[in-house]
């Protein structure tokens, strides 16, 4: 008779163990998340709404309540700057600053991992923090990784896995769509190796709503530890400011593979481009280059949002900023 080989492994008598999550169904504790999307999609801005309402234990967009406030611990890769951008944003989504950390600021540059993970299983101890936000990941990189690599990947984020199963806390990467990954499945349009998306226990996509440009959707691309939870839709408030938060808007019938695959029937652009410059330019006067990022996360093209811009009659002003000329649009007056 062969010998029991789970005997001799140690399995037997091992008890399940149920997974606990930050937010549940979308982020595990003590594991790796990953929120994917474009410039512009808003992912920054949704990740510092979860991370307020964490610290504050208030509810997340699907009405989960956290029982008490919670640690949150920052780490920026220097996208957005930290006065002006991240903390006024923080204090719009109504955080309690007391449960929210910085990443050592006395710092200049980022840390690099998997070199820096004693320090962060240090600050995250210190801090007692229950999510750790990189934003965006790759930032966090050394220029000796390569991102395409598979296996420099792994050696780099399985040590980042080791601080997260040792702390309890959740990590929750983002990173940027990938160029030329148009028209491909959600799961592998994420720029670098797929080796990502393997260590990763829930992933996540933020992308323009394709029949309404002036809406995002947080859809499930993996999930490992339960169902695909519903997707999500949001949109902006106060987006051109320093106070620019979130409005969540509750579940939608759309699939990730449905944001980034959907082919919109002939005829219908220039009819979208002028329903997104409504929206848009109801406040006044709007800086064209935060229009264009927009347009082009909702799947606007350039030509298309100018041919709009003439059937509206959208006037244009120029002004002098910071050295610099920033053209601006608005609608025209009755």
């Amino acid at each position: 008779m062969p010998p029991d080989v789970s005997k001799s492994l140690g399995i037997q008598g091992i008890p399940p163990k149920p997974v606990a999550w930050i937010w549940p169904g979308h982020i595990p504790t003590g594991r790796l998340s990953l929120i994917d999307g474009d410039p512009g999609a808003g992912k920054s801005l949704l990740t510092l709404d979860l991370a307020a309402r964490l610290t504050a234990a208030r509810p997340f967009p699907d009405g989960y309540c956290p029982p008490e406030p919670a640690s949150v611990l920052l780490l920026p890769g220097g996208e957005d700057d930290l006065e002006d951008t991240i903390c006024p944003r923080l204090a719009a989504a109504g955080a309690d600053f007391a449960h929210a950390h910085l990443w050592d600021s006395n710092r200049l540059e980022p840390p690099v991992f998997p070199a820096a993970c004693t320090h962060l299983q240090r600050t995250i101890d210190a801090t007692r923090s229950r999510l750790v936000l990189f934003d965006p990941f790759f930032a966090f990189l050394g220029p000796d990784i390569g991102s395409l690599n598979d296996l420099m990947i792994r050696r780099a984020l399985a040590p980042l896995a080791r601080v997260a199963a040792a702390t309890g806390a959740a990590f929750l990467l983002i990173r940027h769509l990938g160029k030329g990954t148009v028209g491909k499945a959600a799961c592998i349009r994420g720029l670098g190796s797929m080796a990502i998306l393997g260590a990763m226990r829930t992933a996540f996509l933020v992308a323009a709503d394709p029949c309404d440009p002036g809406r995002r959707v947080l859809a499930c691309t993996k999930n490992n530890l339960a169902p695909f939870p519903p997707s999500l839709a949001f949109r902006f408030a106060n987006a051109d400011t320093d106070t620019a938060c979130i409005d969540w808007l509750g579940p939608v019938n759309l699939t990730a593979d449905d944001l980034v695959q959907f082919r919109h029937r002939r005829g219908e652009a220039v009819p979208r481009a002028i329903r997104f410059l409504q929206e848009r330019l109801q406040p006044g006067w709007v800086a064209r280059h935060f229009l264009l990022e927009q347009a082009a996360a909702a799947g606007i093209t350039f030509r298309t949002l100018e041919r709009a811009k003439a059937e509206l009659g959208i006037l244009s002003q120029q002004r002098r900023e910071n050295g610099r000329n920033v053209w601006y649009w608005r609608m025209p007056t009755a």
